[in-house]
């Protein structure tokens, strides 16, 4: 048609660099391939290229591509760029690479760590993202430079990814699609944008702002076609560059894949399992998700590092049969393996080959592939499907983490029912808990309350054998309420807490006597502390209370030969409470606290909880207090969880009383669980108030 509209693409991949055209309709018009050496290595664990080879691959598949067109050049309406991720390529004062790029599946690293305060640190090991703070910066192409080649990054001028040296080349702008930012760079993916400049990430690599590009969302024009791209690439001079992504955010996009029921799998060099969310999900912990084509979406992925990359490793080395016969027959060799296929059963007869040439997914850098069960009847058919095999495994594998991080509350809502763990290994072990302290031995009668000063010493004076003050149901979260709450409890453990009324003429103080347990519940995860913020975040107000508490008292609590105590609330899974003990554990050694002196007892209120409760237990072993069973926090997560499912039906929560049998097999559960493994099973709090003589029938 006359007025029709095309629109030009070009893919610079690893293996490949592809020039195509398609029509508004999205239909492939023409198209064009130049195969590429991926990298050269000159030294063992490295992969460079140069970036004019790039750059060439890609003029040279352009020109190819004019001949196949059937319309003319000038009926094209915009060009686009895909390329391979996590490429770098940096850039002089006179707009010329300074070295090779470094590429993606380079293996190079630095001994060095961040420049980390003490503090920040801390934090980071508190929340188990210093492994990942430490491989990033030891993996960070800018590091190495800076490092060993201290000359080239003293002249570097632009710090980019392929994707911004394409553009370059191709508009003389440095700009950058937002989904083509995937590298170590510092890039903040949650917030999609370079990280502030107080973030860590700038400790951890010596990038400057000033050397990066200016990123721009999908659809955003990055400049228009020079006269110099176009005689090297004959696009039409003037042509807008539309931003696009890297070719794998655009390929997840191409196959469908618009939200989190959907999975894109990709053989490609990379093999990866993605899901696309308007939210952000981190599939595995401070791993992050990516920019996604489609602004403000992420593209959630797990990935075989060396994926199908072993194809071509396998071609290269056991192949030359397949590409003489390939060649002959004007055929690509990887369709002749299909035949290998065939010839062996599935399952390979026991031959087994675990995909893992290069870490994946947070694996360590040890992680070594391996191929395991040989026996004198395998052939390389046998070696080429239990490579398939084993990457499609890999694939699962995947799946099934990316499944578990967004299948709960769907998995309920469409029929389905908790269970408990399918390992029973720790269900059906042998193992205690470590023996309560003296102090808190005898719990038959606990109070809780807030964290204002004349509740904290009515209670502590109470005679009962707890006091739980409480940060989060009894304490309205304003700043004051919270910062008061812990000078208060400070004042306590110093047992120099009292407090004057002189409005109504009384003064309250601590009994000499008191042996009350004084126990604090910080408030739960999913809350946040806003007046505190890290990384322009504000952080967990769990922790917040945690650390705020533990700093302050862990010490003069030990003086007085005490431990340090908490209530752990909202618990839903054993991963949680891991993440909890790996806390007390750190807090123990930054404090130079002996091993147990902080203890917890965890809230049992949720319904997916009561089906780990071994796992919690164990988990917390060596800092436990115990269980506390509840009953309306209880009852609302087990309402919540089943509220889409259909046919079920709760009463009003007055009516579900601990003797009804969902309640009371909840409750016995805990107590046969907990003393098993000689932990306190504790009731849940029921509210009352307790006066002392008179009584209030005695006033008259």
């Amino acid at each position: 048609m006359k007025n029709e509209k095309y629109f030009l693409s070009i893919d610079n991949g690893t293996q490949s660099v592809r020039a195509m055209v398609f029509d508004g309709e999205g239909q492939l018009i023409a198209k064009s391939k130049v195969e590429i050496e991926p990298y050269f290595s000159s030294q063992k664990g490295w992969a460079e290229q140069h970036a004019d080879y790039f750059w060439d691959s890609l003029c040279q598949a352009c020109q190819e591509l004019w001949p196949k067109l059937s319309i003319p050049r000038e009926a094209i309406a915009a060009v686009s760029v895909t390329t391979q991720r996590a490429t770098v390529i940096p850039m002089g004062e006179d707009n010329q690479p300074l070295r090779p790029a470094i590429s993606w599946l380079d293996q190079r690293q630095v001994k060095t760590k961040p420049k980390l305060g003490k503090v920040e640190s801390a934090l980071m090991s508190l929340i188990r993202a210093k492994p990942l703070v430490d491989l990033m910066h030891a993996e960070a192409e800018a590091n190495w430079i800076e490092q060993n080649e201290p000359e080239i990054w003293k002249q570097i001028h632009k710090f980019l990814l392929l994707s911004g040296y394409h553009n370059y080349k191709l508009t003389g702008q440095y700009n950058d699609a937002i989904a083509s930012t995937v590298g170590f760079v510092p890039f903040e993916y949650k917030t999609q944008q370079w990280a502030e400049q107080k973030d860590w990430k700038w400790r951890a690599m010596p990038i400057r702002p000033e050397m990066l590009p200016e990123v721009l969302p999908a659809g955003s024009v990055l400049g228009e076609i020079t006269e110099a791209a176009a005689e090297e690439t004959g696009i039409p001079q003037g042509l807008p560059l539309i931003a696009s992504g890297s070719d794998k955010a655009c390929e997840v996009l191409g196959t469908g894949c618009i939200d989190n029921k959907t999975g894109s799998l990709s053989y490609g060099s990379l093999a990866t399992l993605n899901i696309t969310s308007d939210k952000y999900l981190e599939a595995i912990p401070f791993y992050p998700a990516y920019p996604g084509v489609i602004p403000n979406t992420f593209n959630i992925e797990m990935m075989v590092q060396r994926g199908y990359w072993m194809v071509s490793w396998f071609k290269k080395e056991f192949g030359l049969q397949e590409e003489q016969l390939a060649a002959n027959k004007k055929l690509q060799p990887e369709t002749l393996f299909d035949e290998l296929l065939t010839k062996v059963p599935a399952g390979s007869d026991g031959l087994m080959l675990q995909p893992y040439w290069s870490p994946s997914n947070g694996d360590g850098p040890e992680t070594r592939g391996a191929i395991i069960g040989f026996n004198e009847e395998h052939t390389r058919a046998h070696l080429y499907r239990a490579m398939i095999e084993g990457l499609t495994y890999a694939l699962r594998e995947s799946k099934e983490l990316l499944e578990k991080r967004n299948k709960t509350q769907e998995f309920i809502s469409n029929g389905g029912r908790f269970s408990f763990p399918e390992d029973t290994s720790i269900r059906d072990s042998e193992w205690t808990v470590v023996p309560p302290p003296q102090d808190v031995a005898n719990r038959n009668v606990e109070i809780t309350g807030p964290v204002d000063r004349k509740m904290i010493i009515n209670a502590l004076n109470s005679g009962a054998d707890v006091f739980m003050a409480d940060f989060e149901d009894s304490t309205s979260p304003t700043w004051e309420n919270i910062v008061n709450g812990h000078v208060n409890l400070i004042d306590a453990n110093k047992r120099k807490i009292s407090f004057e009324n002189k409005e109504k003429g009384k003064s309250y103080s601590l009994n000499e006597d008191s042996t009350t347990s004084l126990f604090v519940r910080p408030r739960g995860w999913h809350l946040d502390e806003k007046n505190v913020t890290y990384n322009n975040e504000p952080v967990s107000a769990s922790l917040f209370d945690f650390c705020m508490y533990i700093f302050h008292n862990a010490q003069i609590r030990l003086d007085n030969n005490l431990g340090t105590y908490f209530y752990i609330p909202k618990l839903e899974t054993a991963e949680e409470s891991q993440l909890w003990d790996d806390v007390f554990t750190l807090a123990e050694e930054e404090l130079n606290l002996p091993i147990s002196t902080i203890r917890a007892t965890v809230l049992l209120e949720t319904i997916s909880a009561s089906f780990e409760m071994d796992e919690i237990l164990y988990s917390l072993k060596n800092h436990s207090l115990g269980m506390n069973a509840g009953r309306w926090d209880y009852i609302f997560s087990a309402i919540k969880r089943h509220r889409e499912v259909e046919g079920v039906i709760f009463p009003d929560r007055s009516q579900i009383t601990m003797t009804v049998p969902f309640m009371k097999s909840y409750t016995e559960l805990l107590v046969q669980s907990l003393h098993k493994r000689g932990a306190h099973a504790i009731g849940g709090m029921s509210a009352c108030l307790l006066y002392t003589s008179p009584s209030p029938r005695d006033r008259g």
